[in-house]
């Protein structure tokens, strides 16, 4: 864009701030600014701090790469389905709230909540009213020719653009085949985007947008999934890099530090002999030599716990004249 500064300006404008001219900065930066063409408001677009929209650039060539893969053999499936040059264009990627997606959706609308395993929750697949009543007319026999007017699906309308719709669900899954394999499902589908509840006004979700052309008629297609949906396999489509691996003997070198550091450490570590509820009322009534009965009998193991947490099981007895505890099976090996 014309309004960006060039790495010269930029350059120039730092070296006048690191000496003394700062009425001279002023005067650059006014002047730069006076010889820029006004902003478009139309393409200005406001940014909310209380909301990250950001992904990761590696994250979002994944997802374009996913998309592009579905448009090309989306392109020749339903080609071939329906015997008619079809094209499927992936646009954009773009990030807002579920709020903000589903106000721009008609009503009424043709709306899908799926699942897409192993990704958590649901997801929205959007397909254009008019677009689905021409690839059903066409799937039928007739032209390519969107409807009249918006309506609901009659029954066996919805059982074939259910139909469809798990079709672009098949496509999807092998487009991120390389990636991750999808167990995609369709769970509903929806003429009135009212109904949908899946997600929270406030999620921040990624649309991923198409253009399909069926012959003289066209329409939008979109993927709508929660950004929190990919945390089961974020690795995969935002990896970390990778780092060699550490020697074993770094390791026993690094642990061994570390057991001299905390060797001389002084803890509570307590042999439990059972464990029993009573009431204040009960503890407050209790007199010299009432017995009180444990919830374990004599001769069973008893917990040893390290800063309450139990570590080994052992057998209680005695050592010239001191109770002890016998060690008898290791339960954690920290």
């Amino acid at each position: 864009m014309d309004s960006l500064l060039s790495q010269d300006e930029i350059d120039s404008l730092l070296a006048q701030a690191a000496g003394d001219g700062g009425e001279e900065l002023e005067g650059a930066l006014a002047e730069m600014v006076s010889e820029q063409a006004p902003v478009d408001p139309a393409e200005m677009r406001t940014f909310d701090f209380r909301r990250r929209y950001s992904i990761s650039h590696n994250f979002e060539k994944n997802l374009r790469s996913i998309c592009d893969n579905l448009a090309k053999s989306a392109t020749v499936h339903f080609t071939n389905l329906l015997r008619t040059n079809c094209v499927l264009e992936f646009r954009r990627l773009g990030l807002q709230t579920f709020g903000e997606y589903a106000a721009g959706l008609p009503n009424p609308t043709c709306i899908s909540v799926v699942t897409l395993a192993p990704l958590k929750g649901s997801a929205l697949f959007y397909l254009d009213l008019s677009l689905s009543f021409a690839m059903i007319k066409k799937l039928l026999g007739g032209p390519a020719e969107a409807e009249t007017r918006n309506r609901e699906y009659t029954e066996i309308e919805l059982s074939i653009v259910r139909s469809m719709i798990m079709k672009f669900m098949d496509l999807l899954r092998g487009a991120a085949g390389r990636l991750v394999e999808l167990d995609p499902h369709c769970v509903t589908v929806e003429n009135n985007p009212s109904y949908l509840n899946s997600l929270a006004p406030g999620d921040s979700v990624v649309v991923l947008d198409c253009h399909f052309h069926l012959e003289n008629v066209e329409g939008r297609l979109n993927f709508c999934i929660p950004i929190a949906g990919f945390e089961p396999v974020r690795v995969l489509f935002d990896p970390e890099e990778s780092c060699e691996p550490r020697p074993a003997a770094e390791v026993r070198r690094d642990r061994a530090l570390v057991l001299d550091l905390v060797g001389g450490t002084d803890v509570e570590a307590v042999a439990k002999l059972g464990e029993m509820q009573l009431s204040l009322e009960q503890i407050m009534a209790l007199e010299e030599g009432q017995v009180l009965t444990l919830d374990k009998p004599v001769d069973a193991p008893l917990a040893l716990e390290v800063e309450g947490k139990p570590l080994w099981l052992g057998a209680a007895g005695r050592v010239h004249q001191h109770r002890a505890l016998r060690l008898t099976e290791r339960l954690s090996e920290e």
